[in-house]
């Protein structure tokens, strides 16, 4: 599914599988509020349809509202929040409709990632992270490594997308990866989802690894089309729920 990774390959799983920076840490520029506001959207603590309120959040951040209000209209052009008329800044609530679309572009551009992986796998110090990947995988299945399951999700496609090696594809499934829709999915799935989903993955890095370009993009776009089929056999109320029991565990 186009959801979930090795056991983590921490090195190569950037911004989406960083924790929330800490107070001190976020420096007043828009770029670093983006991404401490990406991560509580990731997290679950500002849930889909949550308002953002400016005051909160210079507070929160201590921040000025001018790099706050560059940083959120960064984050609709993102599609992670709306900025409504006389409501301000809210998280965007995902339905059906739009899940199905944004599934058949990531269909085409994570096949086109890793394609792109395999053709590059003979750069510098890609056969090991792909092996690492792999190992980190076999760990996960075999009970010798501790499984966080989202997270190695999301490490997983970060390291196809690091191996690719195109900062433009990276954005554009950046956009339709829907965080906070994801994390809750993962919510309410199953082992069996799980473990057929850290199989393709496996299968996936295989593919990577022997530099097949063709069978890589195939395994992947399967890959994708089997999370859409399980994203959008789900009530969309289930989504909500799950999305409301992640912000209240925070």
């Amino acid at each position: 599914m186009a959801v979930n990774p090795p056991a983590r390959t921490r090195a190569s799983a950037p911004l989406d599988a960083a924790p929330p920076p800490r107070r001190a840490e976020v420096a007043n520029t828009p770029g670093r509020l983006v991404e401490a506001i990406v991560a509580k959207i990731r997290n679950g603590s500002y849930p889909p349809g949550s308002r953002l309120v400016e005051a909160a959040l210079t507070q929160e951040f201590k921040v000025s509202r001018g790099p706050l209000r560059e940083a959120l209209r960064r984050l609709e052009a993102d599609g992670f929040i709306e900025l409504l008329p006389n409501r301000g800044a809210t998280v965007r609530r995902i339905d059906h409709r739009s899940l199905a679309q944004a599934f058949l572009i990531r269909e085409v551009l994570e096949g086109l990632a890793a394609s792109l992986a395999a053709r590059r796998i003979d750069e510098n110090g890609h056969r090991g992270l792909v092996n690492a990947a792999i190992d980190a995988i076999h760990a996960v299945r075999q009970g010798t490594a501790p499984i966080d399951f989202l997270d190695d999700n999301i490490a997983f496609h970060e390291l196809v997308l690091d191996l690719a090696g195109n900062p433009e594809l990276r954005r554009m499934v950046h956009r339709l990866h829907f965080p906070a829709f994801r994390a809750a999915y993962f919510d309410l799935i199953g082992s069996v989802e799980r473990d057929e989903a850290q199989a393709e993955h496996l299968a996936i890095l295989k593919a990577i690894g022997a530099g097949d370009a063709v069978l890589a993009e195939r395994r992947m776009r399967a890959h994708v089309q089997h999370a859409a089929r399980l994203f959008l056999q789900l009530p969309e109320p289930a989504y909500r729920e799950a999305s409301d029991r992640r912000a209240k565990r925070r």
